[in-house]
């Protein structure tokens, strides 16, 4: 576990986070779009223990806290960079292994993490093990054909494609589907999020794949 979690903390440092910090002023609109599908997809409750997988810079912390301030929430992360944006509880750890006591989260929030590990059958047994019975789990995650359609799309006109290179496991619907379906989840909804390419408007081509799970 050492091993591994020091080559994320490489691949994960000070100039990652740089990133996300020029980025989330570009991407402000397409973010708050992302705050109002997670308050209507799972709004924290008062009292809720809730997780926050992958953490980054802490935004969601900021935005539940500030709704409810009487929620429990953690958030964890791989690096240590993480905790300098944190102002509550923090945990240094990787989603497939993760220190806390089974039925231990109400909520548990995994934004924009499955796609950089390679371990998703492991991250989401552990996200089953520590949520509570009737507790919800929130993935969000690219969808695989997006990215590959826009990446070709961006070849074929001699422009640059902008992409997280450390999104490397990619996710369709059916590959999420079937990750998801290794563990008993009580139910599952599966749904899109954000724009598919003008010239593919299809569903099934949208920018981002959810799931909320209920155990």
């Amino acid at each position: 576990m050492s091993e591994k979690l020091g080559g994320q903390n490489e691949q994960f440092g000070p100039a990652y986070f740089e990133v996300l910090k020029r980025d989330s002023h570009e991407l402000h609109d397409r973010l708050q779009e992302e705050h109002a599908l997670i308050l209507r997809l799972m709004s924290p409750k008062k009292g809720d223990r809730i997780l926050d997988i992958g953490c980054g810079k802490g935004r969601l912390e900021q935005l539940l806290t500030a709704l409810e301030p009487s929620v429990d929430m953690v958030s964890s992360d791989v690096t240590d960079e993480a905790r300098k944006y944190i102002r509550g509880s923090f945990v240094r750890c990787s989603m497939t292994s993760m220190p806390f006591e089974d039925d231990s989260f109400d909520k548990i929030f995994c934004l924009h993490v499955i796609a950089h590990f390679e371990d998703g059958i492991s991250g989401i047994g552990e996200a089953f093990r520590i949520l509570k019975p009737g507790g919800s789990l929130m993935i969000l995650t690219p969808n695989k054909l997006y990215v590959w359609f826009s990446y070709l799309a961006a070849r074929f006109k001699g422009r640059r494609f902008k992409y997280d290179n450390t999104a490397r496991w990619l996710y369709s619907s059916r590959s999420l589907k079937k990750l998801l379906g290794t563990v008993p989840w009580a139910s599952v909804q599966y749904s899109y999020f954000q724009e598919s390419p003008r010239t593919l408007p299809f569903e099934w081509m949208r920018a981002k794949l959810i799931a909320v799970a209920r155990k």
